[in-house]
């Protein structure tokens, strides 16, 4: 059993919650003056609807024409930015704010990136298309608007607003938009640390990740999540060659047995389990839970017992119990003039929980797939990544996340289900959160990844004051 006397941070995010149960509002929404506010209530959506239009979907990337967008914003801001090209077409967006910080002091860094899942338009509305940057509904549709580009432009909004107010900050604040964020490896996030080594110096990055969500563990409170972790991940190819023995004339043999290994690796389910860090977010989430689940929740056999089965029927709570694999490219090859592929192969993206890894992961497969002549390869990977949960950035989520129109609402560490580019910056010392400034609800988990993708405009209003006030306490500690 796990321990039942709070820690000091479970301690002091208790007595967070009681200012985290009313509709009143922040004292401390004084560190950014009303009068602030101008610019991103005047063109903070106008700018979100030029970068949503910017086609930027995997595989591809693409990112220089949004990239081109959010440089010449900030430009026009009075903000110090720079363009850093990836190669043809592609493009990240370096930024600071000093706000007349000492000289060495450490930044906080605010880590977006530019690309975004594939979208299909003919899955989307006809009129609000992925690209589209409709506003239906009191919302702004496109793909994006959620996941990489949203909190990009939120960033950029950030900086011209603390810019334009002359805000005085003890720490400068930098901004990195990068291409390539979605990819192996995260290419953009790894050339500008070459070329920009001052991002290395960052000691706190927040990034994409967390949320408010709206009933996360089905107790009715709306939970502020913070992700200081990430699942592993690994990228694998599944191939399949023609042998001697079989004939390239007929039906390809390379093409049969590929979908036969496919088959037996998404066949396969894994048993769910809990890990540390979703045992954390239970124990945090037993503040202000009335007995016996407040037991149940700091207590792991009876967690498994009690919690785990309601975790696994929640989409938005699934990741954190399971690894997960996703084909994501089917590819075939012809030789010799043949009419039939003589070679056929599969890309993976996993997600992996704390405990699996790359290479415990090709073990793994290559036990499920009969075929010996199905090669596995994994091209890229790494293992879970964790940052302690800082009390400031805690407190700074407290004072400013709260909705004031819920009363029942937690402080929650969580980890988040998909790579940030969070691990580099990790390895280089950095505290890394995901915080994203939304409001969300279980339908908007699957719009990331899936269609009809969008973001309310009063989220989007409320979530730029509120990212904007928790940035700025911590720029001034």
């Amino acid at each position: 059993m796990r321990t039942l006397i709070l820690t000091p941070l479970l301690a002091a995010l208790a007595a967070c919650a009681s200012s985290t149960r009313g509709p009143s509002e922040s004292p401390e929404a004084a560190l950014v003056p009303a009068t602030a506010w101008t610019i991103g209530d005047s063109q903070g959506l106008e700018l979100l609807s030029a970068v949503i239009q910017k086609d930027t979907r995997q595989p591809l990337g693409r990112e220089e024409p949004a990239a081109l967008v959010l440089r010449d914003f900030l430009q026009r801001t009075g903000v110090d930015v720079q363009l850093l090209s990836l190669g043809p077409g592609r493009a990240s967006v370096f930024a600071e704010v000093r706000g007349g910080a000492p000289a060495g002091a450490p930044p906080i860094l605010l880590l977006s990136h530019l690309d975004t899942h594939p979208a299909t338009a003919e899955a989307w509305p006809q009129d609000a298309g992925p690209h589209s940057a409709a506003i239906l509904k009191d919302a702004l549709w496109g793909r994006g608007v959620l996941d990489g580009k949203g909190l990009a432009v939120m960033h950029a909004l950030i900086l011209a607003v603390l810019a334009d107010a002359k805000t005085k900050l003890q720490r400068p604040i930098l901004m990195l938009a990068a291409a390539g964020g979605l990819e192996a490896g995260t290419p953009g996030l790894a050339q500008a640390l070459q070329m920009r080594p001052v991002l290395g110096n960052a000691t706190v990055v927040l990034t994409k990740g967390g949320g408010s969500w709206i009933n996360l563990l089905g107790d009715g409170r709306v939970a502020h999540t913070i992700a200081n972790s990430e699942r592993g991940f690994a990228r694998v190819r599944l191939t399949a060659a023609l042998r001697e023995d079989e004939s390239a004339s007929r039906e390809s043999a390379a093409v049969r047995r590929l979908n036969a290994a496919l088959s037996e690796v998404l066949a396969a389910i894994d048993a769910p389990r809990l890990t540390r860090p979703t045992l954390d977010t239970l124990e945090f989430a037993s503040v202000g839970t009335y007995f016996p689940k407040s037991l149940v929740m700091r207590s792991t056999p009876l967690a498994r017992i009690f919690m785990l089965p309601d975790l696994i029927t929640r989409p938005t709570t699934l990741p954190l119990v399971t690894d997960a694999i996703e084909v994501s490219f089917v590819g075939t090859n012809r030789s010799g003039g043949q009419l039939t592929p003589d070679r056929a192969w599969a890309i993976l993206q996993c997600r992996l929980l704390p405990g699996s890894t790359p290479g415990g992961l090709r073990s793994r497969l290559r036990g499920l797939i009969r075929d010996p002549d199905v090669h596995v390869t994994v091209e890229d990977g790494a293992s879970w990544s964790s940052s302690v949960l800082s009390p400031e950035v805690a407190a700074a989520v407290s004072a400013h996340a709260r909705i004031r129109t819920e009363r029942d609402q937690v402080i929650l560490p969580i980890m988040s289900p998909d790579p940030s580019g969070g691990r580099a910056l990790r390895e280089l010392g950095a505290r890394v959160y995901g915080l994203s400034p939304y409001v969300l609800q279980t339908e908007d988990w699957a719009r990331i990844k899936g269609r009809n993708e969008r973001l309310p405009l009063e989220d989007f209003r409320r979530g730029l004051r509120s990212l904007t006030r928790i940035v700025v306490q911590l720029a001034k500690q």
